[in-house]
C-alpha cells in the first residue's frame, strides 16, 4: 500500500511538472511580424508576414519546397521529401513554432520585432 502512494505521487508530481511546462511554453509564444528562411543554416531571405508571398526554394540535390505566407501565416504548401512532415505542420505565425523540412534542409522561423527597444528581459 505504501508503494502504491509513492507511485500515485510520483506521477502526479510529473504531471504537475508537464503541465507547468506546458503553460510556459504557451505564455512565450507571441505573434510576429516578418519569417526568415535559412537553408543547411544560412539566410536564404527575410519576409513580411502581413504580405502575401509564394517562394519556391530548390535545395542543393534538388529537392524543393513551396513557402506560402498568406492572410499572416507562413506555411509549406508543397514539398518534394516523401514524408511531407511540414506540410502537414499546417500554417503559423507564433514565433517559438518553426517550420522545418530536414531532407531539404530548410527552416522557416517567424520573427518578432519590436519597436519598443526593451527585450523579454528588460519588458
Amino acid at each position: 500500500m505504501k508503494q502504491n502512494r509513492i507511485w500515485i505521487l510520483a506521477l502526479g508530481g510529473i504531471a504537475l511538472l508537464s503541465l507547468a511546462a506546458m503553460l510556459f511554453l504557451s505564455m512565450s509564444q507571441t505573434q510576429g511580424d516578418r519569417v526568415e528562411l535559412y537553408q543547411n543554416g544560412v539566410l536564404l531571405e527575410t519576409l513580411p508576414l502581413n504580405k502575401d508571398v509564394e517562394r519556391r526554394i530548390v535545395s542543393d540535390h534538388g529537392g524543393y519546397n513551396v513557402v506560402r505566407i498568406q492572410d499572416g501565416q507562413v506555411s509549406f504548401t508543397e514539398a518534394s521529401c516523401p514524408d511531407q512532415v511540414c506540410v502537414r505542420h499546417g500554417p503559423t505565425k507564433q514565433t517559438a513554432d518553426p517550420i522545418v523540412c530536414l531532407p531539404n534542409r530548410l527552416e522557416v522561423k517567424v520573427i518578432y520585432e519590436s519597436d519598443s527597444g526593451l527585450d523579454g528581459v528588460t519588458s
